[in-house]
């Protein structure tokens, strides 16, 4: 099994994540999709546009419309 980019998946810890999104923060390099790809083989992102920390309540057009999309694929 590997992910996006052909690399077997890693066992990774919390302090892994922490440490590589702190690095990426310090540059100035958040990319939030980026970071969680390089954890997780099957990732989809629906950035928020001039949403923060709590996207429901800042924009919940916007987020019901990406849930709304990301559920139709859904077939549980």
């Amino acid at each position: 099994m590997s992910n996006a980019r052909g690399a077997a998946p890693a066992a990774h810890t919390v302090p892994d994540v922490v440490s590589h999104l702190l690095a990426r923060y310090e540059c100035g390099l958040v990319d939030m999709a980026g970071i969680w790809r390089d954890f997780a083989e099957d990732l989809t992102t629906a950035p928020i546009a001039l949403a923060g920390h709590r996207p429901q309540e800042e924009q919940p057009s916007a987020v019901n419309a990406a849930l709304t999309t990301f559920l139709a694929l859904w077939q549980g």
